[in-house]
């Protein structure tokens, strides 16, 4: 009797892309393919495998070269599984860390972010529409602008009803943003609590975003319960930050510590501001903090000096972060709207801030 060979397998068919299939993946572990379906496909808390199954799919997925389709998938489930963020260009303005927080959220919700931005110089044309909200190839939108966005575009995002939150920016409903207000509110009156009276608040630049108003209107407020009488100094430089060729910066800084009664605290907006007061307080010889303390509001401590400036800490990761949970809420309840997400600031310590000299021994 001959022997009888085994049957051939069937010659494995290829993907167009060249990469493996769910199938062969399958294949080479022994398990089905809607268990390889399921370890791919399904965020961790909504996979129905073992924890240790699900990981050692992923894993020899990763090892064979796997790569999603996405085509199939959104056919399939008529969604992308991308959320996109889009900014302004005038100027251009986006912290890493928001889009950082932003991208951890999604991708444990598997979902990925794809990076937009308006053309600003061409939003006087009635035609355009920026080709995010054109074409449908996204779920939802994270709007960044670092100003209000024109109201035509705000049109566009309501009659096409792509879910949306607008980050950093403050409104009746379906944003995230900072409790500028408190912040100013609260540092304010740690500085009078430590003693301090000429306390003079510093902003140069009309950026036309809701924390200019808020951030003053705390400081005022703080001032005003402790009777005293507010001193924002609000000079309004006609050098926008992105086209400075000679900074009159440290200028104005000069001039505000020029100011009579010389201020023994200064607020500032942000960090172009504080630096600038910090060095020209240095060039002058007025000590810090001896003679004056320092605040300003920011994304990080910074001590280029090597001071660091006390800073209120904007948590730019966490707004990202909770832009998107607050997205994805939109894109389950469309038409519901999504009541603000208001993030309190924290304080950071710093080396410039101290009672001042009347107060101290």
């Amino acid at each position: 009797m001959k022997n009888q060979e085994a049957p051939k397998s069937k010659p494995r068919k290829k993907t167009s892309s060249g990469c493996p299939s769910i199938r062969d993946i399958a294949l080479q572990l022994g398990v089905s393919k809607s268990a390889v379906s399921l370890a791919l496909n399904k965020p961790e808390k909504e996979c129905l495998l073992a924890p240790a199954t699900r990981e050692r799919i992923i894993r020899e997925a990763r090892r064979m070269g796997y790569r999603t389709n996405t085509i199939a998938q959104t056919l399939r489930t008529g969604r992308f599984n991308a959320i996109s963020l889009i900014v302004g260009d005038e100027p251009f303005y986006l912290p890493a860390e928001i889009a950082y927080g932003a991208e951890q959220c999604l991708e444990k919700n598997g979902c990925h972010l794809i990076l937009s931005w308006l053309d600003e110089r061409r939003l006087t044309s009635s035609d355009y529409v920026p080709k995010i909200l054109d074409e449908w190839a996204c779920d939802g939108l994270l709007l960044h602008p670092p100003r209000r966005f024109p109201q035509r575009i705000q049109e566009v995002i309501e009659r096409f009803k792509v879910p949306s939150i607008w980050l950093n920016n403050k409104l009746d409903h379906d944003c995230v943003h900072f409790d500028d207000f408190a912040a100013a509110r609260d540092v304010t009156a740690r500085l009078i609590g430590l003693g301090h009276r000429d306390i003079v608040y510093v902003h140069l630049y009309d950026f036309e975003h809701y924390s200019e108003a808020d951030r003053l209107a705390g400081y005022e407020c703080a001032m005003r319960a402790a009777r005293l009488k507010p001193r924002p100094y609000l000079v309004r430089s006609e050098i926008a930050l992105r086209d400075i060729r000679i900074d009159n910066r440290h200028e104005l800084a000069d001039a505000i510590l020029a100011l009579k009664p010389r201020p023994t605290a200064i607020l500032c907006y942000e960090m172009a501001e504080a630096g600038p007061i910090f060095t020209s307080a240095l060039r002058q010889g007025i000590r810090i903090p001896g003679q004056l303390s320092l605040v300003t509001f920011g994304g990080a401590k910074r001590n280029d000096s090597g001071f660091s400036i006390s800073t209120i800490n904007l948590q730019l990761e966490e707004l990202g972060r909770r832009g998107a949970e607050q997205v994805l809420r939109k894109i389950t309840h469309p038409r519901k709207a999504l009541p603000p997400v208001v993030i309190p600031l924290r304080w950071g310590e710093g080396e410039v801030t101290i009672a001042p000299p009347s107060r101290r021994a």
